[in-house]
């Protein structure tokens, strides 16, 4: 088994941020856009109490 090289190291610990950041910038919008998206699903599911969601106010 070969040892990594420095550069692999580089490019590993690169993809490990870049994957990181798809994460915190998807959670960004969805704590930006709370209430919208509460909106949609209070509308969607059929049976929202089992989901332990109050109704989004009008």
């Amino acid at each position: 088994m070969q040892s990594m090289t420095t550069l692999d190291g580089a490019f590993l610990l690169a993809g490990r941020v870049l994957f990181a950041a798809l994460f915190v910038y998807s959670a960004r919008g969805h704590i930006q856009r709370h209430p919208q998206y509460v909106r949609v699903a209070t509308g969607k599911l059929p049976i929202a109490f089992l989901a332990a969601c109050p109704p989004a106010s009008t």
